[in-house]
């Protein structure tokens, strides 16, 4: 679980942050979605390998049905350890074959903050939900140029910066906390 406080408050935000997506997901079809939101996770280092996949397993509202990683076998041990099928498994450069995956609903981007731009340009451009870890990107045009991609494709855009004090139960309940 958490190991630092920058751990602890990307997970909390996590929760926040995809509570919020669904929520406005759901009113802009004006109903609730009939199956849990898929989230396409993009970049499979600790955080997202441990906490994320662990707060989604006993999500009803989110599941994560696509991994993305510039390391296949990571992407394929993970996929085996959580019931994720191999034909949702895409690199860095098939990316943009999201579009046509319809299990896929949000992007995820737990990548360098050097990339969080070109994915959610990609996700966004590829008609997927984009949510990503902050910093939102590594400078101010890149940050318009993200915010515009997901506007121009009526897209929502979610980033994690502070966690939000309501329970969500998108991640699950808390199951312990370190604090030093």
């Amino acid at each position: 679980m958490a190991k630092t406080r920058r751990d602890f408050l990307g997970a909390v935000s996590s929760a926040a942050a995809v509570g919020v997506i669904h929520t406005q997901t759901a009113l802009a079809s004006s109903s609730s979605p009939t199956r849990p939101l898929g989230i396409a996770l993009v970049g499979l280092g600790s955080q997202t390998s441990s906490d994320l996949f662990h707060g989604l397993a006993t999500s009803q509202r989110c599941k994560i049905t696509s991994l993305v990683s510039g390391d296949f076998n990571k992407a394929s041990t993970l996929a085996n350890r959580f019931g994720i099928s191999k034909r949702h498994l895409y690199n860095y450069d098939n990316f943009d074959q999201i579009a046509n995956d319809p299990s896929i609903d949000i992007v995820y981007i737990a990548l360098p903050n050097a990339m969080h731009c070109e994915f959610a340009v990609r996700a966004a451009q590829a008609g997927k939900h984009v949510f990503c870890e902050s910093p939102m990107a590594i400078g101010v045009d890149q940050c318009q140029s993200m915010i515009d991609a997901c506007g121009q494709n009526a897209r929502q855009l979610g980033v994690a910066s502070s966690p939000l004090c309501r329970p969500l139960g998108c991640l699950g309940s808390i199951r312990s906390i370190q604090a030093s």
